[in-house]
């Protein structure tokens, strides 16, 4: 019984210490995974112009718009000091909001995401379910083709007039 319970203890230890040791900057994803729920579950969308203007939308068909307009974006995590740079010396052009009034607006029941569009022509994504845990972790796309960079600017343009 005591050798049952001693080898228990090392596997614990062994998967505590190798999960633990995993290598998590640089990992990569597309940005419908941080888009969390569905168009039906997202009710409401803000859009935010260079800290000067804001417009909200709850028309679904627009909401379905951007999400779809948001996908098939490739990104990898941000590492810290990547990121301190990148929001300190860099102007933020287009924040898009988009938040679910049943859910939380971050943390693990969160519904929704952020998308923030850079003036250099970065996109990143800030992962809401990290939101509120200490340090957000955040996605930043790595080659995002400027026809579709210049398609989601366009209708972003186009529906806050």
């Amino acid at each position: 019984m005591k050798l049952t319970k001693y080898i228990l203890y090392i596997l614990t230890l062994i998967v505590i210490f190798a999960g633990c040791s995993i290598e998590t900057e640089g990992k990569t994803v597309l940005s419908e995974r941080l888009i969390y729920g569905t168009s039906n579950e997202i009710d409401l969308v803000q859009i935010d112009y260079m800290q000067e203007s804001s417009k909200q939308f709850d028309d679904r068909e627009i909401i379905e718009l951007i999400i779809e307009k948001m996908q098939r974006i490739k990104l990898r995590q941000l590492q810290v000091e990547e990121e301190r740079t990148l929001f300190e010396d860099k102007e933020v052009t287009y924040t898009v909001t988009l938040t679910s009034k049943q859910n939380p607006i971050h943390g693990e029941e969160a519904k929704g995401g952020v998308v923030i569009f850079f003036s250099t022509g970065e996109i990143v994504f800030p992962d809401i379910k990290t939101m509120g845990n200490g340090r957000t972790v955040s996605y930043i796309s790595t080659d995002v083709d400027d026809d579709k960079k210049q398609s989601i600017i366009s209708f972003l343009i186009d529906i806050v007039k």
